[in-house]
């Protein structure tokens, strides 16, 4: 998927998720699913919940995109 992907690659990629997800899961920025059948989790996503600049459309953006 990608193109010439590295170990170091892999290794700076897992730190920044950890990162982002101890910030976003304490300030609830972002809710983690599992799907489950019986004991196996069989699949994950996400629900990113962000702010954007306030607009001459609206002063409150408040938005949110699934993530699967």
């Amino acid at each position: 998927m990608f193109v010439d992907w590295t170990q170091e690659d892999s290794d700076e990629i897992l730190k920044e998720n950890l990162e982002y997800y101890q910030e976003m899961l304490e300030t609830n920025k972002h809710i983690a699913v599992f799907a489950k059948v019986e004991d196996k989790i069989v699949g994950c996503g996400g629900l990113c919940i962000y702010r954007e600049m306030p607009s001459p459309d609206g002063t409150v953006n408040s938005f949110s995109q699934i993530l699967f």
